[in-house]
């Protein structure tokens, strides 16, 4: 079923974290500087708050498909993806700094850069779980199965048949 589609799982993928991306981006800046206020910041900037939402949601995309980020099954464990998608949100904020200096920005708040750098790693981390979570249950009622074989008949492949079995996602 998805393995015949996984072009288009990965461009949905990239789409679902530019979208959750933008609107971090908006819902920070909400909070930040208020909801009555927030596009009298932008517009004091000289910027466009919805050009910002898109130029920082296509940084975002991009470093994660630099990292490798949407290589379906490259991470075995949660704990390397966390790291790699705190590599990214560095990444993604050096870049940034370096743009705001480049274009004389230097009147961006600090503390909105702040939190949407740490908050768009756990955001990212929450939306590939619940797609993960979805993907598991459909592989649970036999969509997308895959099948394997397991050569041999002693005691490592016993625990390797067993722990595979064991966890069915």
């Amino acid at each position: 079923m998805i393995r015949g589609h996984l072009f288009a799982l990965r461009l949905g993928l990239m789409a679902s974290d530019a979208v959750t991306a933008a609107v971090l981006f908006g819902v920070i800046t909400a909070i930040r500087f208020n909801d009555a206020q927030w596009t009298t910041m932008w517009d004091a900037l000289g910027v466009d708050g919805r050009i910002g939402a898109a130029l920082y949601a296509a940084a975002w995309v991009t470093i994660l498909w630099y990292l490798g980020l949407y290589r379906l099954r490259i991470h075995w464990s949660q704990a390397s993806e966390i790291g790699d998608l705190a590599m990214a949100a560095f990444g993604v904020a050096l870049a940034t700094m370096a743009f705001l200096y480049l274009v004389k920005l230097q009147d961006v708040s600090r503390l909105f850069l702040l939190s949407l750098f740490l908050a768009q790693p756990f955001l990212t981390f929450a939306e590939r779980v619940v797609f993960r979570s979805v993907f598991g249950r459909l592989r649970i009622r036999g969509y997308n199965r895959r099948y394997m074989i397991v050569v041999g008949v002693g005691e490592f492949a016993q625990a390797f048949a067993d722990r595979v079995e064991a966890n069915r996602q």
